[in-house]
């Protein structure tokens, strides 16, 4: 019987406290929504008034597409490196340098190349036999 009561009174202990959350959560809800409510408020006073905007230059005062453009060019044109020539390293004395497969590099890009070119020519061919064929 004992156990029975004390099991009572600790579900409600329980309950109690979860009405307790329920309630902080409400009420940090409500600050929430008050808060809220008053930043709009604040917001709809102010309008637009403290917002400074500027549709651009207008009429005279609007350069030309030509001159937008050069003015484009000319900011292109002056683009330059963010690392100087004299600050990059020098790269041909590396520490691979010395392989085999590096020295006969000119050799083997020749011989890549024709293998490309080869490759390339006998897909041309099929694609045209598959054109005659149809």
């Amino acid at each position: 019987m004992k156990d029975i009561k004390d099991f009572k009174d600790k579900e409600k202990e329980k309950d109690k406290e979860k009405e307790k959350e329920k309630e902080k959560e409400k009420e940090k809800d409500r600050k929430e929504f008050k808060e809220l409510k008053e930043f709009k408020e604040i917001e709809t006073k102010r309008g637009s008034k403290d917002i400074e905007t500027s549709p651009g230059p207008t009429g005279e005062d609007q350069p030309s597409i030509a001159e937008r453009v050069a003015g484009l060019e000319q900011s292109v044109q002056s683009l330059t490196h963010f690392i100087g020539a004299e600050l990059r390293p020098d790269l041909s004395s590396s520490a691979f340098g010395g392989e085999i497969d590096l020295q006969n590099a000119a050799a083997l890009s020749a011989e890549l190349q024709k293998q490309a070119n080869d490759a390339k020519a006998a897909k041309d061919n099929k694609d045209v036999e598959k054109t005659r064929d149809l």
